[in-house]
């Protein structure tokens, strides 16, 4: 007989219902896997405290500056604006008309560059032509005292071959007449021929001898003549060739000077105007170098001396963080650190941060004790080209990574000094 035969019907019904089975004792099984489940969670916590890294960083007030030149207009005395060709924003290229100005000293610079310009073409024209001319007139008398000498030389070698050829022959005739009369000599002491035969052989040797110092005289006058003549015609010819040179360097200076002049009347004006264009009375200003313009006078027509009419930013729009370190820092700054921008008109929290490097660090002090940081921008991320020189914000240095145990060692170890009474 089963069991369920004795109980009542509804002792039956209620047999299997779960509320009437007794629970069972959980609590040490529990309280067993508590215990593993805390060791295991602990070694996990120690494990990433010494696994997991965190950045040290700190952080410091940073402004945006311009890494590239800017060409800023500003003169000394008040300019009056005709036309403004760009605005502010623009970008400009090389030779770009950018404003049309004038002034009473502008007037009084093209006044006196156009007078310049007028003298050179002047001379030019005429002067030129004038000292071309007296050039050549000094080249060709040059050119006939150069044949005059040879013709003087040509003579010379003339009177040098006659005198040769009659020197042979006089110089024959005398001797011929000292033989002569030396025989008739002896003859005559010899009673061989008469005192007036002797005298008469003596007289032809004596006219033999004149004859040939007449001769050689005259030869000697016309060969002294010749030569002087030679030499006065050579120094003739270096006379004119030193008019020559000394008139092409007159030349040489006239038109040096006149170039100089213009060169300086257009240096007088691009020195304080930079490029520009003529026009009328008035000067149109023109960019230099591709740029942007950055600033750009929005008053009246008449700008004041010394106020800044327009500034170009030269080559792209670029910028760099500048940050001022203090000294207490500066020890843990090394160049190629990474940064990271936050900068105070686009909250990181929207717009992110801009991440960057530290490029420069200056080594030594500026006049309040702090050193110089420049940051170069490496992604701007959500602010690419809205970054402009004058932004500021803080610049988050990253010195490196350290894990979750070696922050509290390094906590312990300072309260440990503090303790001890160390700084």
């Amino acid at each position: 007989m089963k069991e369920s035969h004795d109980l009542e019907p509804q002792q039956y019904q209620r047999m299997y219902w779960e509320e009437d089975v007794p629970l069972q004792d959980l609590r040490k099984k529990l309280l067993r896997y508590s215990w593993w489940l805390g060791l295991i969670l602990f070694a996990v916590f120690i494990a990433l405290s010494f696994l997991l890294k965190f950045p040290d960083q700190f952080e410091l007030p940073f402004v945006f500056k311009r890494d590239q030149a800017e060409h800023i207009y500003r003169y000394p005395y008040p300019v009056y604006l005709l036309e403004v060709k760009i605005a502010a924003g623009n970008s400009v290229k090389t030779g770009t008309d950018l404003l049309e100005i004038t002034s009473p000293e502008i007037v009084v610079l093209i006044n006196n560059l156009e007078e310049a310009e007028q003298n050179l073409l002047n001379y030019g024209q005429q002067k030129t032509i004038s000292l071309g001319k007296q050039a050549t007139i000094i080249s060709r008398q040059k050119q006939q005292n150069t044949l005059r000498v040879i013709e003087l030389r040509n003579q010379l070698t003339k009177i040098n071959s006659q005198w040769e050829s009659s020197r042979s022959l006089l110089e024959y005739e005398y001797n011929d007449a000292v033989m002569k009369a030396d025989s008739y000599k002896k003859l005559f002491e010899s009673k061989d021929i008469s005192k007036f035969e002797w005298i008469d052989i003596e007289s032809k040797k004596i006219k033999t001898k004149d004859a040939l110092q007449q001769a050689l005289k005259k030869y000697e006058i016309e060969k002294s003549s010749l030569l002087a003549s030679i030499e006065n015609e050579t120094l003739n010819s270096r006379n004119e060739e030193d008019a020559l040179l000394k008139l092409k360097a007159d030349i040489k200076y006239d038109s040096t000077y006149y170039i100089n002049q213009l060169a300086l009347a257009k240096s007088k004006i691009s020195h304080v105007f930079g490029a520009y264009e003529v026009k009328g009375g008035s000067l149109i200003l023109k960019a230099e170098k591709e740029g942007t313009v950055s600033y750009l006078f929005e008053a009246e027509k008449e700008v004041p001396g010394g106020v800044i009419l327009m500034k170009i930013i030269e080559g792209e729009n670029s910028v760099y963080a500048s940050v001022s370190c203090p000294p207490a820092l500066i020890g843990k700054i090394n160049n190629d650190q990474p940064v990271f921008l936050k900068v105070a008109s686009f909250p990181f929290y929207e717009w992110g941060s801009v991440k960057s490097q530290l490029y420069n660090r200056s080594l030594t002090p500026d006049e309040k004790g702090n050193f110089n940081l420049k940051i170069r921008i490496l992604e701007a991320g959500q602010l690419d080209g809205l970054l402009q020189a004058g932004m500021n914000g803080n610049a988050v240095i990253i010195l490196e990574e350290k894990s979750f145990m070696e922050y509290f060692f390094r906590n312990v170890k300072r309260v440990y000094h503090s303790s001890m009474g160390n700084n």
